[in-house]
């Protein structure tokens, strides 16, 4: 093993780096700045290092990103597609929202196995210790969702990835109980379909071969949720 591969691969990940390299191509490119990365395009994986921090928990990190698409899970990219065939879900559903979702619909399975591997659970993520809920960022959603019988797609966006930051926050020693409170109170309904999609997921088996409930299912029932939710509102 090269020095290289000496930082990253160890007892904990070894066999998952073998298992992956066995299905993908691929490279290890040593980069300037602090943080690991990941760019994968069909068969080919390319890692990206920071050449003066490497380290074997943030680079497992990626690995499980790479993990999960072995086990065909692309939740994020069949979210996009599936919100895109909406005109309404588009001004509200952004792109950089819809990234977001994805990113943490990935952490949701990954943070577990990142656990039984043995990895410090605060090595996860960079923003492990950042509360991802402040009171004053929810009284501006409820300031700016609704004006009359109009509901601003931005901050109708803003209520969504808010939700998501706080559902999927795996540093569980934060209390948002006040904050999923008070998001609740602004739209109970769109609370509800955020809260069942997040459910649904959380409890899909991603070791599953069952060809009649795949993630794409877990998907299309957030987009009838929201496709009921929408109905009969206008947005600006």
């Amino acid at each position: 093993m090269n020095t290289e591969l000496s930082q990253l691969i160890d007892e904990r990940n070894e066999k998952m780096w073998k298992s992956l390299q066995q299905r993908f191509n691929i490279s290890i490119e040593m980069v300037p700045g602090q943080e690991h990365s990941v760019y994968s395009k069909g068969e080919d994986v390319t890692f990206y290092v920071p050449k003066n921090s490497p380290d074997a928990g943030s680079f497992t990190h990626e690995l499980l990103h790479v993990y999960l698409r072995s086990k065909k899970m692309y939740i994020g990219a069949n979210l996009l597609l599936t919100i895109s065939s909406s005109k309404i879900m588009k001004r509200i559903f952004s792109d950089a929202l819809l990234e977001h979702m994805g990113n943490i619909l990935d952490h949701i399975k990954m943070f577990p196995l990142y656990e039984r591997m043995g990895y410090d659970p605060s090595s996860f993520l960079l923003d492990f210790y950042t509360n991802k809920c402040e009171m004053n960022e929810v009284n501006l959603i409820r300031k700016n969702f609704k004006q009359g019988a109009t509901y601003n797609a931005l901050a109708v966006g803003a209520f969504i990835g808010r939700f998501f930051a706080v559902k999927g926050d795996v540093n569980k020693s934060f209390d948002y109980s006040v904050c999923l409170s008070n998001l609740k109170k602004i739209d109970s309904k769109l609370f509800e379909a955020l809260d069942l999609f997040f459910d649904e997921w959380e409890n899909f088996d991603i070791e599953s071969n069952d060809p009649l409930y795949t993630y794409r299912e877990v998907v299309h029932a957030f987009y009838e949720y929201m496709k009921v939710w929408i109905i009969g509102k206008r947005f600006e």
